[in-house]
């Protein structure tokens, strides 16, 4: 049941009821509900994917209505958890997974949620305990968002539609910002807004309504999971195709058509194989292209695959005019800043397969997460091992650091800003990851922050991860991949790659699903060794090893190679002087140095150094001030 949810506790307005639904209404055009009793109030819009009938329409309540509930998401075993339930004398209304939420809370109290196998974001109102439940999927696949200030509750899916309320102020979290400039994201439980907050993956928010006070608790922890020294590599391959090809068969459950977002890469083409293996129709799929070379054109791959499995495909292709054109609505699906330009070719995928009646895409969104699938993976396990060295060597430092800034200087990127700061971490004692800090190190932030934002935030955004390697003690390689694995699922995945998607699909009414993401298969491949799943310098070992049997060898040999947007070219070109003009507004000089952030675009310009992604950054963040706070339209 894929929607968008809202409400509040405290107070009544059924107008601003109806805002936040108008505001969210791309999740949900099939229909809107609400649910209005003493000093609470619940709305839900619906994108009809589970039965199709008004009976599954939103707010849905249990026998007596003492329970109601809103629900963004889909519960993949529904239809295994009900018949028990109807066992035990519960009565249904519907065919939704929607109430077979419902109805497991009801019979096992706040243990349901381990019941439930899916992606989703939940509001339950138990009017008899006067409490308010709210939950996000373990993984993180679908957005919940919160405010709490003087007695007033508000919730949302989407950030915009809390914002309707006008008395919610609309500030700059300073600390976010720093952590922005970082990972390119703000993790959890912050946003860029002061005041309103994410609910974690894997935890759940009780609120008592008679009390106001707010108790949240976790629920799931990916750090829980240990490294299973016993499961050989045969048991691994076994397991790993048969927890795939049922996570595949549950999310084909769905009353309209489903596709596939196909790259051409390992993820997707295994997703399309599993998929065509089980349906009775040629598979839909989606290739996209935004330039020239490889990295940024997958039509090739994409109709090498297409034709092996005999699909119904689409190419679609985006420019520079795309790109510009497109802005606005970025900025506005987006809530907050996530500074990535693929969310713009996520979009332009999702429009056209809502185009073409397709309602459910599939995204391999998480494969190299859970499986080592990075190039980075064995580059900072090589790293971890050679600058641990130089603790023991301390003239050796220098001989290192001269060798890998020229490997990097061969490769077309001066890295020494990361260097310089991986052999600081590393005399303090700390060896977490590069791959997480994507934006601005700590000592550039040094030179991009403004002094007056300076003086207000005294935190390092590696303290962020320091603290996530604290729960995961290691002290060989395995234990080192397992620990890099960790820290993707708990913020580079559930808030940054697993938020776009959910944005800019649900931008379009689409859905998206994750079968690399069924939690029974992340769970059982975090005990998978990791020498494994990167074994011999090969990435994704096992899963290669578990799928080889459907997938053709081209695909299976194919280089990985990241996708993206040529957004160096763009701003060196048709984006130039929008980009200087956004970032001369005299509103920013609280937050960024302006004079610096003139300085990275004009090094790019002259093609004196390609700082076009941190330029990026800076304009995503520029042109979100502009909308959101200062509430003026974004002129292309």
């Amino acid at each position: 049941m894929m929607c968008g949810i809202c409400g509040f506790v405290g107070f009544e307005d059924k107008k601003l009821l109806e805002r936040m639904k108008d505001a969210i209404r791309h999740r949900g055009p099939d229909g809107h509900g609400s649910f209005i009793d003493k000093n609470i109030s619940l709305g839900a819009v619906r994108l009809a994917i589970i039965d199709l009938s008004k009976a599954g329409n939103q707010p849905i309540h249990n026998e007596d209505e003492s329970l109601w509930i809103i629900f963004n998401g889909e519960i993949y075993n529904f239809k295994e958890i009900r018949p028990q339930l109807e066992k035990e004398g519960h009565k249904f209304y519907s065919n939704t997974d929607t109430e077979v939420i419902l109805h497991s809370y009801e019979q096992y109290g706040l243990d349901f949620i381990h019941y439930l196998n899916g992606m989703f974001a939940f509001a339950i109102w138990d009017s008899k305990k006067k409490k308010l439940i709210l939950a996000r999927d373990r993984i993180g696949v679908k957005p919940l968002y919160y405010t709490f200030t003087d007695g007033k509750f508000i919730f949302a899916s989407e950030i915009k539609a809390i914002l309707e309320a006008e008395f919610i102020k609309r500030e700059v979290n300073l600390n976010a910002l720093y952590d922005y400039l970082t990972f390119i994201n703000i993790p959890s439980p912050y946003t860029l807004f002061k005041n309103i907050y994410k609910v974690p993956a894997g935890h759940m928010l009780i609120l008592d309504t008679k009390s106001m006070k707010l108790k949240i608790k976790k629920y799931w922890d990916i750090a829980n999971y240990k490294i299973d020294k016993n499961i050989t590599e045969e048991e691994a391959i076994k397991k790993t195709r048969k927890l795939l090809e049922n996570s595949i068969k549950l999310r084909m459950i769905s009353d309209v058509p489903i596709g596939v977002f196909l790259s051409g890469g390992i993820d997707s083409t295994t997703i399309t194989a599993l998929m065509n293996k089980i349906s009775e129709e040629p598979i839909r799929t989606f290739t996209i292209a935004t330039g020239e070379e490889e990295r940024y054109n997958e039509l090739k791959w994409g109709e090498f695959v297409s034709e092996y499995y005999g699909t119904d495909h689409t190419e679609i292709t985006i420019n520079d005019e795309d790109v510009i054109k497109f802005l606005p609505k970025l900025i506005h699906y987006e809530d907050e800043p996530i500074g990535d330009p693929v969310n713009i070719p996520v979009y332009y995928l999702a429009k056209t397969a809502r185009k073409k009646g397709v309602i459910v895409l599939k995204v391999g969104e998480g494969g190299d997460e859970l499986f080592c699938g990075y190039p980075f993976y064995k580059l900072e396990l090589t790293a971890y091992k050679l600058f641990n060295l130089t603790k023991f060597f301390p003239g050796f430092r220098s001989i290192v650091f001269t060798a890998a800034r020229l490997f990097w200087k061969m490769k077309g990127r001066d890295v020494s800003f990361l260097l310089k700061d991986q052999f600081e971490r590393v005399k303090k004692g700390e060896d977490f990851p590069w791959h997480n800090l994507l934006g601005f190190t700590e000592l550039e932030k040094k030179n991009i922050i403004s002094s007056e934002m300076a003086n207000k935030v005294n935190k390092s955004s590696y303290d962020f991860i320091k603290d996530i390697c604290k729960q995961i003690p290691h002290n060989n390689s395995d234990w080192f991949l397992f620990k890099e694995r960790v820290i993707e699922f708990k913020n580079r995945l559930p808030e940054l790659l697993l938020m776009r998607v959910d944005k800019f699909t649900m931008a379009t009414s689409v859905e998206a699903r994750e079968p690399l993401l069924d939690y029974k298969l992340v769970e059982f491949e975090m005990s998978v060794p990791p020498s494994l799943h990167l074994k011999n310098g090969e990435h994704k070992y096992v899963f290669k090893k578990a799928v080889k049997y459907k997938i053709p060898k081209e695909i299976l040999k194919r280089k990985k190679i990241g996708f993206g947007v040529p957004i160096a070219d763009t701003l060196a070109k048709s984006m130039k002087d929008f980009a200087l003009q956004q970032l001369s507004n005299p509103e920013l000089k609280k937050f960024i140095n302006l004079e610096y952030a003139k300085k990275l675009i004009e090094e790019h310009r002259k093609n004196l150094a390609d700082t076009s992604f941190r330029v990026w950054i800076l304009l995503n963040f520029a042109l979100w001030y502009k909308y959101w706070i200062e509430r003026e339209k974004i002129k292309i």
